[in-house]
């Protein structure tokens, strides 16, 4: 049934997100419509088509930096170093787990090419390589860290801990109860190092 009150286009977003996420692109526009509760052509008069919704409600967020990050140039002691990294690498993973589904789902969509993909998720991560980037620069004029390139260093971790979480969705292994002690290993060496011998 339709619904009398006006609709945000955001709400209509996060509810075909919802509905996209359990049923992939197969999803009908009418599956969509009944759960957001308005008729199909609202639907299309709103979005165009339902690729146009499709890549909407997919689009990842971009990283809350702020969120991720400690603000720049905050002083710590060698003592505090592996919280901190720890810390980095979890509000990363964080950003991974929420974004990694729908990244997955924009791969299957049939129409969607490689270009397209690669601008989609390329510019989601350049702000946490960015960011990473700097703060391992300021490690590492702080002598906290190993005489290494922060950018490389920070494409490094970056890329193993988004390919921890691109593992999880394929490895039913991942969902047992012993699945954080290899997270934990992968951070440990990754921290281990960045650390000074």
């Amino acid at each position: 049934m339709p619904r009398h009150k006006t609709i945000e286009d955001e709400e209509i977003i996060t509810i075909a997100r919802g509905v996209f996420l359990e049923k992939g692109h197969t999803a009908t526009t009418r599956e969509i419509a009944d759960a957001v509760g308005i008729s199909q052509g609202v639907l299309y008069q709103r979005f165009g088509s339902k690729d146009d919704l499709f890549l909407a409600a997919m689009r990842p967020p971009m990283p809350d930096l702020d969120r991720v990050f400690p603000p720049p140039g905050d002083e710590i002691t060698s003592n505090e170093l592996e919280a901190y990294l720890l810390g980095l690498a979890e509000g990363i993973l964080l950003y991974f787990e929420q974004v990694i589904p729908l990244i997955l789902q924009l791969t299957t969509h049939p129409t969607l090419d490689r270009a397209q993909l690669h601008q989609t998720h390329i510019s989601h991560a350049s702000p946490l390589l960015e960011r990473l980037t700097e703060h391992l620069q300021h490690l590492k004029e702080q002598d906290l860290v190993a005489n290494v390139d922060p950018a490389t260093a920070a494409q490094i971790f970056v890329a193993s801990l988004h390919g921890l979480v691109m593992l999880s969705h394929f490895d039913v292994s991942a969902s047992a109860p012993n699945a954080e002690k290899p997270l934990a290993e992968v951070i440990r060496i990754l921290i281990n190092g960045l650390r000074q011998n």
